[in-house]
């Protein structure tokens, strides 16, 4: 995978690893603003590539040549995982695991992180964050459909005042799937396990949505399950 600014100055040649489904690359430095990415089965741009795509998530298509695969924009300068199925040819740039900061401070942001891996069967893994102050996040989007967003956040200001924090599962017409967090959570960092085979009813290969909320904050992403 080649990732940069632009197709004419490339500042870095990620090699990618394969968990028998996906390809990924975990904790990649990323500079915040426009870049472009391409992936390619060669170490060179002869090859086979997939592309022709934008946004930090979504579904490739099959192309050849030397132009960019991949065109997003990293909201914040930090460090993101990347995903990539070359059957479904499926992509997913992660949120922001660890963002640069020289005082190395407390998160100070409600967080709800991209699933890993996505798509997944029949399980992945969830990654949020409970901060310890009350700030006002950004509001970030990336439209994929009239209906929602792969990342859609709350305007209201997040507080985090000791309400309870859930983390609910719900499949694309807005039906409650399953309740994975319900409970108050201290500051920090967290990981949750959603294992579709483990529900009293079966789930069909598709998009389901996690939301996340406490008290005024709420986030919600996509994630695929693919039988």
């Amino acid at each position: 995978m080649y990732i940069g600014g632009t197709f004419t100055g490339w500042s870095l040649n990620i090699p990618m690893q394969l968990d028998g489904e996906n390809w990924f690359a975990e904790d990649v430095q990323i500079l915040g603003g426009g870049h472009e990415m391409k992936f390619a089965n060669t170490n060179d741009w002869s090859g086979d590539d997939w592309g022709n795509s934008t946004g930090l998530t979504g579904t490739a298509q099959i192309t050849t040549g030397g132009a960019p695969n991949i065109s997003f924009t990293i909201p914040q300068t930090g460090t993101y995982d990347i995903y990539f199925n070359d059957i479904s040819l499926a992509y997913s740039i992660g949120s922001v695991i660890s963002t640069i900061d020289e005082n190395d401070a407390a998160p100070l942001d409600f967080e709800l992180s991209q699933n890993y891996p996505n798509p997944f069967n029949p399980t992945t893994t969830i990654k949020f964050i409970v901060p310890e102050s009350v700030i006002a996040i950004p509001i970030i989007r990336e439209k994929q459909s009239p209906e929602i967003t792969s990342s859609s956040v709350s305007r209201r200001t997040p507080r985090n005042d000791g309400t309870n924090l859930r983390l609910i599962v719900y499949d694309i017409l807005g039906n409650e799937i399953v309740v994975l967090v319900n409970e108050q959570k201290p500051p920090g960092n967290y990981e949750v396990e959603f294992n579709a085979s483990s529900l009293d009813k079966v789930l069909s290969s598709g998009i389901y949505i996690y939301r996340l909320t406490a008290g005024s904050f709420s986030q919600s992403r996509k994630m695929l399950l693919l039988k």
